[in-house]
């Protein structure tokens, strides 16, 4: 297969205000879709990568937690964003800058800590399948918002391996709330229901956090309200969900990045993922 590679640095601006920039967060979207059109007007066949693609250009900073900038739970609105985006438009791999090291990586270069876009990556691939289906946001009085919207969605068909009960069809919802007030997502009907669900949030506990604070700017995950760590061995457990509703809403909290699995909406793209 001929390849085509680009590289991506954000240069996301490590501050709550940063993080949470719909803007900025943008960026990964329309920088996707101007190099689709591109490769796509040479050919239609050749694969789109994510070369090298990172939250910032960060050089050689000390492998130290007085320098973990990028390596917080912030920064993976950011990350699942950015994946969101490319395979949206057709990209068929996201190589991350970088996994390990710097201030920016996925694992903490001085205890090899999984940090929070490790297990946002890790969800991701639990739950979201390599097919993309369209989705439409739309506020409470029925109008469209787009990609400047503080509330993000992505739909894909569900990931085979997401569970082995999960019927043909299934699909799964990802939405991220960067503003620090909770909403509720109302889903059309017709799709069967939330079955399971998601929820990574920030620990607001600063003893779990490498950088000494909780919340949006430490290092501690959690999912579903557990904090996520790494076994003595190293090992990481696959993610589990907690139970839906059964119904067609769902909260999403303040600061959130949540993934609502709905096995029985028989979507027809949708065979297997």
């Amino acid at each position: 297969m001929r390849l085509s590679a680009s590289r991506q640095y954000s240069e996301v601006e490590p501050s709550l205000a940063g993080f949470t920039a719909p803007t900025r967060l943008a960026l990964s979207d329309s920088i996707a879709e101007v190099v689709n059109k591109t490769v796509r007007a040479v050919s239609k066949a050749v694969g789109i990568w994510a070369g090298e693609i990172g939250p910032h250009n960060a050089g050689s900073p000390p492998c130290s937690h007085a320098s973990m900038r990028w390596a917080v739970f912030g920064d993976s609105f950011w990350y699942a964003d950015a994946l969101a985006a490319k395979a949206r438009h057709g990209y068929a791999s996201f190589c991350r800058q970088d996994y390990i090291g710097a201030d920016y990586g996925m694992v903490d270069c001085s205890t090899g800590t999984p940090l929070p876009d490790f297990f946002t990556a890790l969800v991701w691939t639990h739950v979201m399948g390599p097919t993309v289906l369209g989705v439409t946001l739309a506020d409470d009085k029925g109008e469209t918002i787009g990609t400047s919207a503080v509330v993000r969605a992505a739909v894909h068909c569900v990931a085979k391996h997401e569970s082995s009960s999960t019927p043909n069809g299934g699909i799964a919802l990802m939405m991220i709330n960067l503003s620090n007030r909770s909403t509720t997502v109302h889903l059309e009907e017709g799709l069967g229901g939330i079955e399971r669900v998601y929820v990574l949030e920030p620990s607001p506990d600063a003893a779990s956090s490498l950088t000494g604070v909780g919340g949006v700017m430490g290092t501690g995950i959690l999912l579903n309200g557990n904090l996520l760590t790494a076994a003595d061995d190293g090992t990481v457990a696959r993610p589990t969900a907690a139970p839906g509703s059964g119904g067609s809403s769902a909260p999403l909290p303040a600061y959130s990045i949540a993934f609502f699995v709905l096995p029985h909406a028989f979507h027809p793209d949708c065979p297997w993922a």
